[in-house]
């Protein structure tokens, strides 16, 4: 809640910098939890790790993005092809591990 807020008061400005800073984020976090086993199983590396991943999270982008681009006739479409890539991106992981 408290990163959606903040990214869009700051999207009012540019899309760039709030979507670096959330791709970081994301990044970030990813690997704070993905270590936190190999580390020692801390389960407050995982709090954090889960913590900055929230932050990372760019639906409120998203859907500012699509509501400030695109025309109103557009704007399902739009969001259907920002909900399908998530999907497809959520599901290619286990995918690839069940493969690996």
């Amino acid at each position: 809640l408290i990163s959606t807020l903040i990214y869009s008061w700051w999207t009012s400005w540019s899309y760039r910098g709030p979507l670096i800073c959330a791709t970081t984020c994301q990044i970030v976090g990813d690997v704070v939890y993905a270590l936190a086993l190999p580390l020692g199983g801390s389960l407050r590396m995982v709090m954090l790790g889960r913590l900055i991943s929230g932050f990372g999270s760019a639906r409120a982008l998203n859907r500012r993005y699509i509501a400030d681009t695109f025309a109103p006739k557009e704007r399902t479409a739009a969001s259907a092809a920002f909900v399908t890539a998530g999907a497809l991106g959520t599901s290619a992981g286990p995918a690839v591990a069940a493969g690996l």
